[in-house]
Parts: C-alpha cells; sequence; structure tokens
C-alpha cells in the first residue's frame, strides 16, 4: 500500500467507523473481565456492589431478599458489557494485514471455559466440607483456649441476643397465582461467657433462629466453620458493635446449608449457564466450519 492509498484509507469514513467500533469493543472487554473478576471476589467474599447493597438493606429494611442483588450484579457487570461486545465488535480491516486481533467467538470460548471450570469447582468444593454425621463434640465457651477444627459441636454459653444481628430472608419463586414467597429468621448471636460485657471480642455466634435462644433451653448442636461468614454480615456485626476475634467460629444449625448449599447453588447455577454458551458457541462457529473458514 503507498502513502497516498494509505491516507485515503485513514481518511475515509468506513475506516474511522471501523477504528472506533474497535476502541469501543476494547472498552467493553476490558469492562466484561473488570466485572468477571468483580463477581468472583463477590461470591467468594460477599464483598463488592452486591455485598454493600445487601447489608444496607438488612441495615435499613431488616431483610434481605435473596439473591437479588447478587443477580442484577451479574446482569450489570457481566450479561451487559457481553453485550454490548457483541454489538461493537468490529469486522477485520481488509487493508490490516498482521496484527493480533480478539473477537466475541474468543470472549465466548473463554466465557464457557470459566463457567465450565466453576461449575466443577463448586462440585469439588461441595464434597470437602466437614462430616456433619458426626457426635458433636462439647465447647465450654468460658473455659477454652487454642485452635478449633471445623465439625460438629454443641456451645456451652450465654447467648448475646441484643447484641446479635437477624434478619428476614425472603425468597421468590415462580411468577403470577403460581408464584411462591417464603421468609425465614436469620439470626447469628454471640454465646459468650457469663463474664463477658458489651465491647469485648467476641469468638463464637451461633446461627440459628430466635427459638433456641429461650432461658432453660440447650443451645442446638450443629456444624462449626471458622470465618464463614460474608462481608456484608460481618461488616453489619461490627457495626453493631461487635468485635469478631481472628479467627471466629460459626455454628450453624442448618448443617446443608452451611457446608454444601451454596456450593452446589454454584455447580448447578454455573453448570446451567456453562450448558447454554457452549450451546451459544456451537452456533456461532457451525456457519464457519461449513464455510471451511
Amino acid at each position: 500500500m503507498t502513502t497516498v492509498q494509505r491516507w485515503k484509507r485513514d481518511l475515509s469514513w468506513e475506516y474511522r467507523k471501523l477504528q472506533g467500533k474497535g476502541m469501543f469493543f476494547r472498552f467493553w472487554l476490558a469492562m466484561l473481565t473488570l466485572g468477571i473478576v468483580e463477581h468472583l471476589w463477590e461470591f467468594y467474599s460477599g464483598a463488592g456492589v452486591a455485598g454493600y447493597m445487601m447489608r444496607r438493606q438488612i441495615e435499613n429494611n431488616g431483610s434481605l431478599g435473596v439473591g437479588f442483588w447478587p443477580a442484577m450484579a451479574f446482569l450489570l457487570f457481566i450479561i451487559g458489557p457481553f453485550v454490548m461486545l457483541g454489538i461493537t465488535e468490529p469486522k477485520r480491516d481488509p487493508h490490516r494485514t498482521g496484527g493480533r486481533h480478539v473477537s466475541g467467538k474468543v470472549v465466548l470460548l473463554s466465557i464457557c471455559s470459566l463457567l465450565t471450570a466453576m461449575s466443577a469447582g463448586g462440585y469439588w468444593m461441595a464434597n470437602r466440607g466437614p462430616d456433619t454425621k458426626a457426635t458433636p463434640i462439647s465447647i465450654d465457651v468460658g473455659a477454652v483456649s487454642g485452635e478449633f477444627k471445623d465439625g460438629m459441636v454443641r456451645l456451652r454459653g450465654v447467648p448475646q441476643p441484643l447484641q446479635g444481628l437477624s434478619y428476614v430472608a425472603v425468597s421468590s419463586l415462580g411468577r403470577g397465582a403460581s408464584r411462591t414467597t417464603t421468609a425465614e429468621t436469620q439470626s447469628f448471636v454471640p454465646i459468650t461467657a457469663a463474664t463477658w460485657k458489651p465491647g469485648e471480642p467476641v469468638r463464637f455466634l451461633l446461627a440459628s433462629d430466635q427459638e433456641h435462644l429461650r432461658i432453660g433451653v440447650a443451645l442446638p448442636a450443629g456444624v462449626m466453620l471458622a470465618d464463614s461468614l460474608p462481608w456484608y454480615l460481618t461488616s453489619a456485626l461490627e457495626r453493631r458493635g461487635v468485635r469478631l476475634t481472628k479467627p471466629y467460629h460459626v455454628v450453624y444449625t442448618n448443617t446443608y446449608l452451611a457446608t454444601r448449599g451454596n456450593w452446589d447453588a454454584l455447580t448447578a447455577i454455573a453448570g446451567f449457564f456453562a450448558f447454554i454458551a457452549w450451546g451459544i458457541t456451537a452456533m456461532m462457529l457451525w456457519p464457519d466450519r461449513k464455510s471451511g473458514r
């Protein structure tokens, strides 16, 4: 290509439009990458935009729509940029030779691989938790020291419900007349020694409902996990004046949700979207295969 031909190409509207579209494509590719990183961090730690909004909802309303804010964050930070990638994907410049070109198909293949890995990872994590069928060991909160392993326990101590955190977890399924809504109280209550005073560090929490906190009723057994609360809950507890130790331990009376629930959900949801993504990828690549490209 001569210098004059290159000038004509650079001044043409189609070329400038192609270059501008390529710039927007790279922008949305960067946004999608950041969205995936943010969503993984959000799932692992309970922080991020969704975590902040969940904490605000618990503090302001005393309730939490299960899955609502993570779904909104997924649509905003992953689905949105992915759709924009398809809109802004530039065609190859016929006058340009060499160089690197990132196509939407490459991005889609990357997303398929990521979703498949997430589903497999969720399945692996769901099967590596503590044995929830073991006989619970008794722990006297006021007379223990040292470290603990995750497993089935029964705490002996004084519940502090006024220092704890309670909210109503609301979940809805279906639409119209078939829509079902459930509401369950979630409570995270410090279990302390009899000599404990507000403001002192808290090492043990009980994740249960209020009926187990009546005077004279033994605390229920459950599976104990270290440092297992998401950021939005630990942040809400700290804002209520509860100082958690490092590490802290939470005893969950619902052993399935504590050890497998989230990982089974990740396995199913990521697997579902991976199946769809692989199907879309196959449909996108099939015309190229038939045409020999």
